[in-house]
């Protein structure tokens, strides 16, 4: 992977986190507490997500979609969700205080699910954008490595019959009197030059 898109793919994950950690910590500061228990639930809803990024962006996505197994990638996928969402709903109401309070009350089922929903989901984009400029970045390569081939492989072909043809008007001219053979000697000179290095440059001037 080049490196313009390696830091693109980094910016990314940066700006997701950033924004992903400044939403889970808007909600839960905004809700009166203890300031301990708030911190405590925060850290561990990053540390849980983080791992859950991770595995999904790191793991599933090169395991199963590259390879094409799109049903085993959504049904782990799954697991992951159904597992992330059940640990959360049983570790929130220790580390926090309005489930101490009012255990009713004390789990929003609908941002727990959300929440764990937008990490799998933005993980498994990411990968996915990943695999697909791969694969583009790596047939353009094979594209071009092909037309250099040919261009080579032409080279080969029309060179020889080129040059033999030359030397043979040459050395039937040479037999005429006044003959050119010289310049024409010295011009079968300056283009083997140029085919040989001239041709194999990006930029060739014409001056």
């Amino acid at each position: 992977m080049n490196r313009k898109w390696n830091n693109l793919v980094n910016i990314q994950h940066i700006i997701f986190g950033i924004s992903y950690v400044f939403a889970i910590a808007f909600i839960e500061f905004s809700s009166s507490g203890n300031l301990i228990l708030i911190v405590s639930k925060v850290l561990f809803v990053i540390a849980l997500n983080v791992f859950l990024y991770y595995i999904c962006y790191s793991k599933l996505v090169p395991a199963f979609y590259e390879t094409n197994k799109y049903s085993e990638y959504i049904l782990y996928a799954l697991i992951l969700f159904i597992f992330s969402s059940l640990l959360r709903i049983l570790i929130d109401p220790l580390i926090s205080e309005e489930a101490i309070k009012n255990p009713a009350d004390g789990i929003s089922l609908i941002n727990i699910y959300a929440s764990q929903s937008i990490v799998i989901l933005m993980a498994s984009f990411l990968g996915i954008s990943k695999h697909k400029f791969l694969i583009e970045s790596e047939y353009k390569n094979l594209e071009f490595e092909k037309t250099e081939t040919d261009l080579t492989l032409i080279k080969s072909r029309i060179n020889p019959h080129f040059l033999l043809n030359t030397l043979n008007n040459i050395y039937a001219g040479s037999y005429k009197e006044n003959s050119a053979s010289a310049d024409a000697i010295m011009q079968l000179s300056q283009l083997l030059q140029y085919v040989i290095y001239e041709t194999g440059k990006k930029k060739i001037y014409l001056s």
